[in-house]
């Protein structure tokens, strides 16, 4: 692994990926370039890290400046300890794996500690093509967090950010991609749709007591993931939400049946409470006339934040 020394430019995009299988077809089409494990702590308006890249251990110590770069220097292992003491051990720890894509070089960290969740950083590749970085156009579910300080590691560090493991579900227009968005300008990160299981399910053609228990195996077998059902019985606003994606290219035909979609999460809801296929995992969330503000509420009362 080769440091970055000297004086390296810090101009770079941040985004949250919501849309977890977009994410996963976004970079499977990229050559991975390297991958390696950081730790990382502060201390005294130093960041201090560790990079293990198979066995070959490095450290460095970084000061970030007004004028678009960061100071780096390659330290000793002493000096980093001593940092880590000084904080009692409390650090951030994240594998960072690094691509590269014509004019775009991309750091997706996969933070453990203190948190689990997954952000991108997008910077170009070379820093005489800065101007390039505003143009760049992120993939569907990857929301942007740049200006957002709790999304800063210093921030993550003393623990801004809070990973639900609760995905959102529903039919188009419902409004989970706003929610999604505004919950990130809280800190608190929700995935957008379960592409694996719920969503491939929430067909017409799939029987409800399979479809139920589906559901049912996939909830109880994973007790740490939470999943809303949102849905909203006003026709005529999930029609008006439609009829404004018409600007984006032809709809799909869950777009234009998404009502009857949303009516079919609340049936399955009320189906599998009925034949108490109903894990403690699962919730409902009616939208119907409520304003993006009181459902993002209601989100945090069921997650309990």
């Amino acid at each position: 692994m080769e440091l970055r020394l000297g004086k390296v430019p810090n101009l770079e995009r941040k985004f949250i990926p919501t849309k977890k299988e977009k994410f996963l077809d976004y970079f499977s089409k990229m050559e991975l370039l390297e991958r390696y494990e950081i730790v990382q702590t502060f201390h005294g308006g130093y960041k201090y890290r560790r990079y293990n890249h198979n066995g070959q251990i490095l450290f460095t110590r970084h000061l970030k400046k007004d004028y678009g770069f960061t100071d780096i220097e390659q330290i000793s292992e002493q000096e980093f300890g001593q940092a880590m003491y000084l904080n009692n051990d409390r650090h951030i720890k994240k594998i960072r794996s690094y691509y590269r894509d014509s004019d775009f070089e991309f750091d997706v960290d996969e933070f453990f500690n203190p948190v689990k969740f997954v952000m991108v950083e997008v910077a170009v590749v070379y820093p005489e093509q800065s101007g390039k970085l505003p143009l760049y156009v992120p993939p569907k579910g990857f929301l942007e967090v740049t200006s957002n300080l709790l999304f800063q590691n210093r921030q993550i560090f003393d623990g801004s950010v809070i990973p639900t493991n609760a995905i959102l579900e529903g039919s188009d227009a419902v409004g989970k991609t706003t929610l999604a968005a505004d919950l990130l300008n809280d800190g608190i990160i929700c995935q957008d749709r379960c592409a694996e299981v719920i969503s491939p399910n929430m067909l017409f053609t799939v029987p409800m007591h399979e479809r139920a228990e589906v559901y049912y195996r996939y909830l109880t077998n994973n007790p740490g993931i939470r999943v809303i059902f949102m849905y909203n019985m006003d026709k005529a606003e999930i029609e008006k939400r439609i009829a404004a994606r018409l600007n984006e290219g032809p709809l799909s035909e869950y777009d234009d049946q998404a009502f009857q979609y949303g009516v079919l999460y609340k049936d399955t809801f009320d189906y599998m409470a009925k034949t108490k296929l109903m894990p403690s995992n699962l919730y409902a969330l009616d939208c119907t006339d409520k304003e993006i503000c009181g459902v993002k509420e209601e989100i945090k009362k069921i997650l309990k934040l």
